[in-house]
């Protein structure tokens, strides 16, 4: 029974030896400069599920998918085979989950599935930067991004100071007009409430129905939330979106920003002791100053409609 017991380990020792090896060799092919080798052998180790990848090769593997997404402009053209290589060798350099790949995968990865925009979200405050190149070098990646910002935002928001936190809101907010539908996506995932009066103006200005559908099925899922929501949690809310709307302002806009930072004080300080009818007054005074901001040339209407909308809505609880 020994001997046949030393006999079963020698035999799975060999095949975790020839396992391994195998794995060795196809890891090699991928330094290869032609891209079919490369692929052939992604494709080997994408299908072999069970196949033990060392974490000693992760910064390789890293280095390979970095390469191949900052060679956007190399690709073969319409190839769909070099674009299943891409998604598999997403797959095989995720299994590593090597803080190597975060630049690659913001770049690339995030654009082929949610496991890959966790993996980057989940890295906090780290991704950030590199989702910033993402939206400036790779405009097909951008509601992407949005989608990775707002997973940063709903799971994540704890791994990111408050003027990161506010950097991120702020980023979608600029981004909500060229990319209706990743502000939507994000929106849907964070949730967004203030978003609410974005996503009905979207709806009604797109010419496009796929965009209007899904800005008003957004809107909608979103109301409920926000009726449920306390008026002193949206006022906070409310803060943030106007901090992240103020960072770094100066001159004019900073001018606009602590007159309205002051009004948003009041009219919270206004609601806690129950004074409706001044809190009321504070939020249409917020409003008018945000829509004169705006008359200014200080305020985009994007943060025009935002911080109005949302100040709008809530004066209509007192």
């Amino acid at each position: 029974m020994l001997r046949y017991g030393a006999f079963l380990a020698l035999i799975l020792s060999a095949g975790r030896l020839e396992a391994q090896s195998r794995v060795d060799s196809l890891v090699g092919l991928l330094d290869s400069p032609d891209w079919r080798v490369r692929a052939g052998a992604t494709f080997a180790l994408y299908l072999d599920r069970d196949a033990q990848i060392p974490a000693r090769y992760g910064p390789r593997l890293a280095a390979l998918f970095e390469r191949e997404a900052l060679a956007s402009n190399d690709r073969p053209e319409g190839s769909e085979s070099y674009g299943e290589y891409l998604l598999q060798l997403t797959d095989v350099v995720l299994r590593l989950r090597d803080p190597a790949s975060l630049r690659g995968m913001a770049l690339l990865g995030i654009q082929t599935g949610v496991a890959a925009k966790r993996f980057v979200a989940q890295q906090g405050s780290t991704s950030l930067g590199y989702l910033d190149e993402a939206w400036a070098t790779e405009r097909t990646a951008r509601s992407s991004v949005m989608a990775t910002w707002g997973i940063i935002l709903q799971q994540f928001n704890g791994l990111l100071s408050r003027e990161q936190r506010l950097l991120v809101l702020s980023r979608l907010l600029s981004g909500a007009d060229s990319e209706p539908v990743g502000f939507a996506r994000a929106a849907e995932t964070v949730p967004l409430l203030e978003a609410i009066p974005l996503l009905e103006q979207t709806a009604a200005s797109t010419p496009f129905d796929i965009v209007r559908q899904r800005a008003l099925d957004v809107a909608s899922e979103l109301r409920p939330a926000r009726g449920k929501a306390t008026t002193a949690t949206l006022l906070d809310r409310l803060g943030d979106w106007l901090g992240a709307v103020c960072l770094g302002a100066a001159r004019a806009r900073q001018g606009a920003c602590e007159a309205l930072t002051n009004i948003l004080e009041d009219a919270s300080q206004h609601a806690a002791a129950g004074r409706t009818l001044p809190a009321r007054n504070a939020l249409a005074a917020f409003g008018t100053r945000t829509e004169a901001a705006f008359r200014e040339g200080v305020f985009t209407a994007l943060e025009r409609d935002l911080l109005a909308g949302s100040a709008g809505y809530i004066s209509q609880r007192f």
